[in-house]
């Protein structure tokens, strides 16, 4: 209950109820954040059947994706300041992770009756759409997602694997996208040591 209160009345928020960090300016918005913030609200929305949760959890979704997604790239944005108006200089891989993850945790939980769900189902598979374009052919992601001389990272690979593969077993995409996931574990082995220690 603290922990919810904090994030419904303490966290900064924009106007617009976008959850927001007062550094390192005024009111950045940061993809990581998303899942913090989301998957605390869905469990919540579980927890105790309180559709609001979910409604702000859905809304936190679709308002980082105004702010946060790029078209031209298909890709998330790492943070953007609202006070310059300017956006971070990067497609971080663990950026896009997070929002990925955010989305796979809130679609489980969801109850299919909330007027939302649609919304962050097509928002969701949009994000999936224009993943997929990046993964590599040994099946891991770049460290910035769309620079090759970036390092193959096994981090961004694991959140974009995982929420590939749950949403498939789920059935909110095409059974074909497994191959993805596939290679996207095969390329996270790839990085661990026989030790297993995860490198990269």
């Amino acid at each position: 209950q603290q922990t919810a209160r904090h994030i419904r009345e303490v966290e900064p928020r924009l106007e617009d109820g976008t959850i927001a960090r007062l550094w390192p300016h005024e009111s950045t918005i940061w993809a990581d954040d998303l899942f913090m913030a989301v998957s605390f609200l869905a469990r919540m929305g579980e927890y105790t059947g309180d559709q609001s949760y979910f409604t702000d959890a859905a809304n936190q979704v679709l308002n980082y994706t105004k702010y946060l997604w790029i078209n031209e790239k298909q890709l998330y944005i790492h943070c953007y300041h609202t006070d310059t108006k300017e956006h971070g200089v990067a497609h971080w891989s663990r950026a896009n992770g997070w929002i990925m993850m955010a989305q796979a945790d809130l679609l489980k939980l969801m109850p299919d009756s909330h007027p939302l769900k649609a919304k962050v189902l097509e928002n969701f598979k949009m994000q999936v759409h224009g993943i997929i374009r990046y993964q590599g052919k040994n099946g891991l992601w770049h460290q910035v997602l769309d620079k090759v001389d970036s390092y193959d990272e096994i981090t961004g690979t694991a959140m974009f694997t995982f929420s590939i593969a749950r949403a498939v077993r789920e059935g909110w995409i095409h059974p074909e996208y497994a191959e993805v996931a596939e290679n996207g574990l095969k390329g996270m082995l790839s990085k661990i040591t026989p030790a297993g220690d995860v490198t990269d």
